[in-house]
């Protein structure tokens, strides 16, 4: 009896010393002690339908109507921080590689490839709050996209089997920069969690090259200036040491 009270007496201690410890160090968390953190980035969570700038969309024209397909989803990569006392030098990498596949039995398939990438390196500066942290800054911004469709349908013209084919290439480039504000909260001095909010403007530049069995190869370029609002959804698990 004796023992199990001691057992008991011991792991409740613990317990106690362990909860004190984790908070003691959530509320030191205003020093910073730690120089560099790691994070996993999750950016667009909810941009899977977006299609509002030319680095999400790809217009194919057939015949007498123009379908646009939208190439936007989810990007997952990885950021590093170097850490000051009011500030920090910033920089992330995240990226999409996906293959969607259509089929209508015989009568139509469609393989489209999509890769998207963005790198980002900037500075900003912070404010901590108990438990949170307040930032702002500004990144500039390197933005890639790259997507490849093949399409082929099988259909009657005039009673005769006919296969029209149709191939596509979209390039997308574009160098920026964007402001930013966001919020972090720690659950422990080395782990926390934060989202934020940026507004780009991007000098881009697109090659879209189409081909089909019905026309010949046509080649168009475009550049120009956009400002966007982003990620449409923000998520960052960090690790400082």
């Amino acid at each position: 009896m004796k023992t199990r009270k001691r057992i008991l007496l011991s792991i409740s201690a613990l317990l106690v010393t362990v909860a004190l410890s984790a908070q003691e160090s959530v509320q030191s968390s205003s020093e910073v002690t730690n120089r560099h953190e790691v994070s996993i980035v999750i950016d667009d969570i909810f941009a899977k339908n977006r299609s509002d700038n030319p680095i999400y969309y790809n217009k194919m024209e057939y015949g007498g109507y123009i379908e646009t397909n939208s190439v936007s989803n989810s990007k997952v990569g990885i950021g590093y921080k170097f850490l000051f006392n009011k500030s920090a030098i910033r920089s992330k990498v995240a990226g999409y590689i996906g293959n969607d596949n259509y089929s209508n039995g015989n009568t139509q398939k469609n393989d489209t490839k999509k890769f998207t990438l963005s790198a980002n390196i900037g500075y900003e500066f912070h404010k901590n709050i108990e438990k949170t942290q307040l930032f702002f800054g500004v990144d500039f911004v390197f933005d890639y996209a790259k997507l490849n469709e093949n399409s082929t349908s099988n259909y009657n013209f005039n009673m005769l089997p006919t296969t029209f084919t149709y191939k596509n290439s979209t390039d997308y480039q574009a160098l920026g920069f964007a402001p930013l504000m966001g919020v972090k909260y720690f659950f422990t001095k080395n782990l926390s969690m934060s989202t934020e909010l940026n507004c780009k403007t991007m000098f881009y530049n697109i090659k879209d090259k189409s081909e089909s069995s019905q026309n010949p190869s046509n080649e168009v370029k475009n550049d120009g200036v956009e400002t966007t609002f982003g990620p449409l959804g923000n998520l960052s698990i960090n690790y400082a040491f």
